[in-house]
């Protein structure tokens, strides 16, 4: 695996004097070490912890949770279509675990957008084949390999009538977050690698009007120990290639209000070249908007700052793009515009915004 180098400018640091096979550094104050550094460019020799290929399929092992979370971006029939399939397996602990199924979609062209959020408790009407990758529950299947995955989802729900199928093949690298494949989540751990780019081809049936459909997608693949956290997620992916993981977290220990061990933001880069670079981010809200179905305050609006490479601003293309939730985590899963500068070029881009708080959730366990 190849991890990029920094390219930062960097002030000269202090000069010493050197001993044979002591090393540049030697004598120098740490302070001022400190003080010269911009930023730390370091080298992986290794390969992440997990296994992309295997871990496509659930996780029995230090797993508390399963999720993929696959977001299409599709065109066909004159529309301009953000589909959003996230099947998750979880709560394995309390004994047999919910299956959950959300499914969304937005139109860009007419602006509708809908979506539901589906629940089978203890496994009910659910079937998750023990080897490989295949889930089915009554509103939708997900299944394949990592060369190739295969979603099919329904609903028809009063005047939401949805059916699709869609065929991923992916292309290009696996992008591991903290290039280990291993991040910090509330008390625990998770494991985490998207496939940024899947050639996506299908169909989409909406209110009984079929088009085909093709584009691309992101999966999201995630499983691990989850706990009272907070968080604002988006999958950054610029016109001149750079693909973006970026992590916003907030955890607390007992009380909800006290925010204890974060935040932690960091984001993870694969650039054009497959390079992977691990950096900082700085993330501020600067708009809000409140839900008339959950009276939650959501943020809409983004300045996200990676120091010495970005500079962006990310926007919601509609703010009502919320889920709501039976099981209490009420959350925005929502198309939005990027622009700004990378690397001091102009960018434009898009991404998912997934802003997420499970203490509800916690404190009525």
């Amino acid at each position: 695996m190849k991890v990029a180098k920094g390219h930062s400018k960097r002030k000269a640091a202090p000069k010493a004097a050197k001993s044979k096979g002591a090393p540049m550094s030697a004598g120098i104050p740490t302070s001022k070490i400190l003080k010269a550094q911009s930023s730390i460019n370091a080298v992986l020799d290794g390969q992440p912890v997990l296994d992309p290929e295997n871990d496509i399929a659930p996780h029995p092992r230090d797993s508390d949770g399963d999720s993929f979370y696959i977001i299409s971006y599709l065109e066909g029939g004159g529309h301009k279509y953000t589909v959003l399939f996230h099947l998750m397996v979880i709560v394995k602990s309390l004994g047999t675990p919910v299956a959950q199924l959300v499914i969304s979609v937005f139109d860009e062209t007419t602006r509708e957008y809908f979506s539901r959020e589906l629940n089978e408790y203890w496994l009910n009407n659910t079937t998750v084949v023990p080897a490989g990758l295949d889930i089915t529950m009554p509103w939708g299947r997900l299944s394949g390999t990592i060369d190739q995955l295969n979603v099919e989802g329904h609903l028809a729900d009063g005047a939401v009538k949805l059916d699709m199928k869609l065929t991923m093949a992916a292309r290009g690298p696996v992008l591991p977050n903290l290039v280990t494949g291993i991040i910090p989540f509330s008390d625990g751990i998770d494991y985490e690698y998207a496939l940024p780019r899947m050639e996506t081809s299908g169909q989409l049936t909406i209110h009984g009007a079929k088009c085909d459909v093709k584009g691309w997608s992101w999966l999201d693949r995630e499983w691990g120990r989850f706990g009272p956290s907070k968080w604002t997620w988006m999958n950054i992916q610029l016109e001149n290639g750079v693909q973006i993981s970026l992590w916003d977290e907030q955890i607390n220990d007992s009380n909800p209000n006290s925010y204890v061990g974060g935040p932690r933001r960091f984001a993870t880069i694969l650039n054009p070249d497959d390079g992977l670079i691990v950096a900082p981010v700085v993330i501020k809200e600067l708009r809000n908007w409140i839900s008339p179905k959950t009276k939650r305050t959501y943020a809409t609006r983004w300045s996200v700052t990676i120091p010495e490479r970005a500079e962006l601003t990310v926007e919601l293309l509609k703010d009502d793009q919320e889920i709501v939730s039976a099981i209490g985590v009420n959350r925005i899963e929502g198309k939005a515009r990027v622009s700004g500068t990378y690397g001091k070029e102009k960018v434009n881009g898009v991404t998912m915004v997934e802003m997420c708080d499970l203490f509800p959730l916690f404190q009525t366990l």
